[in-house]
C-alpha cells in the first residue's frame, strides 16, 4: 500500500458514541477472526471536547563513541498511551461503575428549605477497572477499539458551565493476547 494524499480521506474527528465493556481475554485468544460486540456494552457520554487518547512521544536514547561524537545506535522507549473524558452525570449508575459505593446504607437528608433527597454513599479510593473502549467518528465512517485499558475516575465538581460529574482517566495498556489497539473502516474487512 502506498501512502499519497488518499489517505487524507481516512479520518478519525469526533465521537459521536463511545462503549465501554470489561477486558474478556478470552476474546483476544481467538485464532483468525476475532469478533468484539459492543451492542450491550455501557454507552458513555463525556462533556464537549474532554474526551483524549493520545500516546506520548517515544523516548530517545542515542549511544555515541568519544571518537568524533558520532552516534552509533539508537534506543527507545515507547510512550504512555493514556485517555481522558469527563462524564457529566451524577446518576447512581455511573456512580456505581466507576467508584466505589461506601457500605450499603441509603442516606436520606432534608435542605434547608424542606427539600428531601436521598442517595448513596461512596469512597474516594481509587476502583480499577480493566475495559475494552470502542469510540466511534463522528460520522461513524471510522472507529478505534482500544483493548485493554486500566480505568480510574474521580469525582469531578462544578466547574463553571461544566456540570459535576465523573473524571475518567485511562491508562492504555498492552494486550497480552493480541493487539493492543484496532483502526477499523466502515465495511471494510481488510483493515484501514
Amino acid at each position: 500500500m502506498t501512502i499519497d494524499k488518499k489517505v487524507l480521506d481516512k479520518l478519525m474527528v469526533g465521537n459521536a458514541e463511545i462503549r465501554m465493556m470489561d477486558f474478556d481475554p478470552s476474546v483476544w485468544k481467538e485464532t483468525g477472526a476475532v469478533t468484539l460486540d459492543f451492542s450491550d456494552a455501557d454507552s458513555i457520554f463525556t462533556l464537549k471536547d474532554s474526551l483524549s487518547f493520545d500516546q506520548d512521544s517515544p523516548s530517545i536514547t542515542t549511544i555515541k563513541i568519544d571518537q568524533g561524537d558520532a552516534e552509533i545506535a539508537s534506543r527507545a522507549e515507547k510512550g504512555d498511551f493514556t485517555m481522558e473524558g469527563r462524564i457529566p452525570s451524577i446518576a447512581a449508575a455511573v456512580f456505581d461503575k466507576f467508584q466505589s459505593p461506601e457500605g450499603s446504607a441509603t442516606y436520606s437528608v432534608t435542605g434547608g428549605d424542606g427539600t428531601k433527597y436521598s442517595g448513596k454513599g461512596y469512597s474516594t479510593d481509587l476502583k480499577k477497572l480493566q475495559q475494552t473502549v470502542l469510540i466511534v467518528s463522528d460520522d461513524k465512517k471510522t472507529a478505534v477499539v482500544f483493548a485493554c485499558v486500566d480505568i480510574y475516575a474521580a469525582f469531578a465538581g462544578i466547574s463553571g458551565d461544566d456540570p459535576a460529574g465523573v473524571l475518567l482517566s485511562g491508562a492504555i495498556k498492552q494486550n497480552p493476547y493480541g493487539a493492543d489497539y484496532l483502526i477499523l473502516l466502515e465495511g471494510e474487512s481488510t483493515g484501514a
